[in-house]
């Protein structure tokens, strides 16, 4: 997480609070707590005690310092959840994705002691096959389809391509047994022998094996900005993966480029992007909205209540504006972005149940400002909610992330409810469990490229069907993705981010 951990540490100087204490009262010393991460879990409660969104309960939690600093965040979680809001729900019900009645995962998190998940810039080790689908075309045979390949890898420059599908992996067919095995094999090599095979004119056709070793190269936070014709319109299309501040100045040339083919609508392709900086989503709206909107609120940070009496306001992020409640006060990018801003009252979003946070942040506040914002894929993941934290923080010689929710992010007109994720206006979800096939990005053979193209050249919000003709290719390959769920590289920033630096 090297480009990160370069621009993060520790949020704020954390003091004693809670049931941390000294003595008894009486000038009894009390014994220190035992346990190899007593420390850290110390650490962690003293910052959630202060930053935590919901931290009242916590004052007067029973805590056990011994536990593993997993089980401890966990204890810490399970606690706030144990008390109910005014709608009956846990206090914390915007900590987490939930499915129904249950709570898939929170999204307050720890890694240690090792470096937490990668994010887009960061270096990785791997073939640059990032996105792998397991699906089952018969009875006896799975095979896996390429969702994405990453630019100036090992696969991109193999020829490998989105829609390509693979049905052997050294040599082997993939069976259930071997799914995992073999997924991980694709991912990371070290080297690896594959048997590809692409639908051309409707008819499937085995390429030349391919061998795959796996190199350390740098995971962009930009896969694709180009220009396409859609009718008589010039389309900029944009593939962004992660909010990573380090790819701002690139970010900010991709709209230069936008600018310099004068292009007519913009579509900002974000299903897979789990979120990142606030700033850098701050910095995109910027691009999209231009000088007519400088110095309005895109998103004000709702803290705890202890923190907003002490602060007196809430965090801002204005357009155009440098300075943000984040690292030394001022980001010169957000102003620099205001010179090659496009100036545009729409633009469409490609979304799924991956887009997430500073990514739901972007739709959440252009809508702030009436933009109109048309949304074509799946509900996305529900999280308008952010963290501040400490990255790779050093205790006890080794190095801990810890990234607790701390505040709501609101637009300017004060919504922030949006929990459930957003409903997307034109929904291309996979009909009966069959697996759509995924054509290149930025083409008509990409479902949800193919919706937004309808709805830009007739200017009629379009309904989604199934092309049979890329479920019935020949042979016939009907595809149902396997219903586990498998591995997969995390490389991509997860939140809300905010720096301090």
């Amino acid at each position: 997480m090297k480009r990160l951990l370069g621009t993060l540490f520790a949020l704020l100087l954390l003091g004693a609070c809670g049931d941390d204490k000294t003595s008894d009262g009486g000038g009894t010393p009390l014994p220190k707590p035992a346990g190899k991460y007593a420390t850290v879990n110390k650490w962690m409660y003293s910052y959630m005690s202060q930053n935590y969104l919901w931290p009242d309960p916590l004052t007067t939690m029973k805590t056990d310092y011994s536990l593993d600093y997993q089980k401890f965040l966990q204890s810490l979680l399970d606690g706030v959840a144990a008390h109910t809001d005014a709608q009956g729900r846990p206090l914390n019900y915007d900590d987490g994705h939930w499915s129904g009645d249950q709570r898939e995962y929170y999204y307050s998190y720890v890694d240690g002691p090792k470096p937490a998940s990668r994010s887009a810039g960061d270096e990785v080790t791997e073939t640059g096959l990032w996105l792998l689908q397991p699906v089952r075309i018969s009875e006896a045979q799975i095979v896996f389809f390429i969702e994405t390949v990453t630019p100036d890898s090992p696969a991109s420059r193999a020829g490998l391509r989105r829609g390509d599908f693979i049905t052997e992996v050294d040599g082997l067919m993939i069976t259930d047994p071997t799914v995992k095995t073999l997924l991980d094999k694709c991912y990371y090599g070290p080297s690896v022998r594959l048997l590809p095979n692409r639908i051309v004119s409707g008819k499937v056709e085995t390429l030349t094996e391919v061998t795959l070793s796996a190199e350390t190269f740098t995971d962009p936070a930009i896969y694709r900005s180009t220009v396409v014709t859609v009718g008589d319109k010039r389309v900029g299309y944009l593939l962004y993966m992660g909010f990573e501040s380090s790819y701002d100045e690139e970010l900010i040339s991709a709209f230069r480029m936008f600018r310099d083919n004068d292009i007519d609508e913009l579509v900002v392709d974000l299903r897979y992007n789990g979120g990142g900086a606030v700033r850098s989503s701050t910095l995109l709206a910027t691009l999209i909205l231009g000088d007519a909107y400088k110095g309005e609120t895109y998103c004000r940070m709702i803290y705890n209540a202890t923190r907003m009496a002490a602060l007196g306001q809430p965090g801002f992020y204005r357009i155009g504006d440098k300075s943000v409640p984040d690292g030394n006060g001022t980001y010169q990018p957000i102003a620099d972005a205001l010179s090659q801003a496009l100036g545009l009252k729409r633009i469409y979003v490609i979304c799924s149940g991956k887009t997430a946070s500073a990514s739901e942040l972007l739709v959440n506040g252009l809508r702030g400002f009436d933009l109109e914002v048309r949304l074509v894929g799946t509900r996305t993941n529900g999280k308008n909610v952010g963290m501040e934290g400490s990255v790779d923080r050093e205790i006890g010689g080794e190095k801990y992330t810890f990234m607790p929710i701390t505040f709501y992010s609101e637009n300017a007109k004060g919504f922030r409810d949006y929990s459930d994720g957003f409903e997307p206006d034109v929904t291309v979800a996979d009909p009966a469990g069959y697996y759509l096939l995924p054509g290149d990005f930025a083409t008509q053979d990409d479902d949800c490229f193919r919706m937004v193209s309808e709805w830009i050249e007739t200017g009629v919000q379009p309904v989604f069907q199934t092309r049979v003709s890329r479920a019935s290719v020949t042979p016939p390959l009907v595809a149902r993705p396997l219903p586990d769920a498998t591995v997969r590289p995390n490389r991509h920033s997860q939140g809300s981010l905010v720096f301090r630096e």
